[in-house]
């Protein structure tokens, strides 16, 4: 029995090794796509960067940020994850990047599906166990990809517009006495850097992720941090479900190498990490949810601009807010 799951695991395996020897010509053209998005890989920057960065700012976009984002993002897939929750992870069809993005993606699929075989072709004695492990490993690789040619399809503009209609969703990290800390925040920036918030805030809303990096693990215990930029300012957050995104913290971003400066930075992202699971619990809360939809509507009145228009102001409930965590 052992052995006749053997041969079929193998045979698997040599349909697959077949399928990746018929995409030669595409990994050229992937590679080249590659190019076209950037010539040379900067290093990933780390938490630590974010923190002690003393460098003049400047507003450049950078491909490589981007594409590390949505690396990271697909590196949480499993075999079981739904397919909604692995399109949700890929970019926006508003990003305008979005097919340099999904090309990239797609390479690094097929290119880790051949790590894969490769490996596999290099090895005589291997057990049924690790057998199964690369299977699962090609498995998932080969879903992603499935899913990543169906984005790249040509759609009705109709089409993609619907889809586009569902937003992400805000959740707002408290401070520790219970106040909406990105809301607090606010209210000691000046007003002149409201529009740029309220660009970075929406692209965090509709998928878009501005000028998005995302920040190393400094063990696999931490959460990964993420952050939208635009000229002289920053969104921190992190992803916490399929759709829903913890707004961690918004500032001016510093040029000086101030200590003060930095402890802050810290504290606050140690805070979120304490917190972080209890948010995640409350997902599914309909009274939690409800009242990060006015927490919403309330930070959309705080940095409302012409541009970005009018939006309705509720005010929220705090003291529903704070049960939650207590």
């Amino acid at each position: 029995m052992q052995e006749e799951r053997l041969k079929k695991i193998i045979k698997l395996l040599d349909e697959q090794q077949t399928a990746i020897t018929d995409l030669t010509s595409e990994i050229e053209q992937l590679e080249q796509a590659q190019q076209n998005l950037l010539t040379k890989t900067p290093p990933t920057p780390d938490i630590q960067e974010a923190l002690y960065n003393t460098e003049p700012i400047v507003s450049e976009y950078n491909p490589e940020d981007e594409m590390e984002y949505y690396i990271n993002n697909l590196s949480t897939i499993n075999i079981d994850t739904p397919e909604i929750t692995v399109k949700a992870l890929l970019p926006s069809l508003q990003n305008k990047n979005a097919t340099n993005i999904l090309l990239r993606l797609k390479l690094e699929c097929i290119k880790n599906m051949r790590e894969i075989n490769e490996l596999l072709s290099e090895v005589d004695d291997i057990s049924v166990e690790d057998l199964k492990g690369f299977k699962q490993e090609l498995n998932i690789e080969q879903k992603k990809l499935e899913i990543i040619n169906k984005r790249l399809l040509p759609v009705p503009k109709e089409k993609a517009e619907s889809e586009e209609l569902q937003e992400n969703k805000l959740i707002f990290v408290p401070t520790t006495g219970g106040n909406i800390r990105v809301l607090e925040e606010l209210k000691s920036i000046p007003s002149e850097y409201y529009e740029r918030f309220y660009g970075l805030f929406s692209s965090i809303k509709d998928g878009t992720f501005k000028n998005v990096k995302s920040f190393r693990r400094l063990n696999n215990n931490d959460p990964l941090f993420c952050e939208v930029k635009d000229t002289a300012v920053r969104v921190m957050f992190a992803r916490i479900g399929p759709q829903e995104y913890a707004v961690i913290t918004c500032f001016i971003k510093k040029t000086d190498n101030n200590k003060g400066y930095r402890n802050q930075l810290e504290q606050k992202m140690g805070d979120y990490k304490q917190i972080a699971p209890i948010l995640i619990a409350n997902l599914e809360n309909e009274e939690f949810m409800e009242q990060n939809e006015k927490y919403e509507q309330m930070l959309w009145e705080t940095i409302k601009t012409e541009k970005g228009g009018k939006k309705t102001y509720v005010r929220p409930d705090t003291a529903k807010y704070r049960r939650n965590f207590k």
